[in-house]
């Protein structure tokens, strides 16, 4: 690799952003090994759910906020 930089296929996640009904999965695999499907996933402090629902992360945030 360019940089050096390995990717662990077991903590590696897809996640397929659509409001579209689907019921197939990807089916990614990296080193014969298949990587999982997620429906969110926590991104810098965000958390991005596959359907554009943000329930989620408007509790995470006013979970947070009284936390000093």
């Amino acid at each position: 690799m360019e940089n050096e930089m390995e990717i662990n296929p077991g903590k590696s996640k897809t996640i397929r952003f659509t409001r579209a009904r689907f019921n197939n999965s990807l089916g990614y695999s990296l080193d014969e090994q298949k990587i999982l499907e997620a429906s969110n996933c926590k991104y810098l402090r965000t958390i991005l759910q596959s359907d554009f629902n943000w329930v989620d992360q408007v509790k995470y945030i006013a979970q947070n906020a009284c936390t000093f």
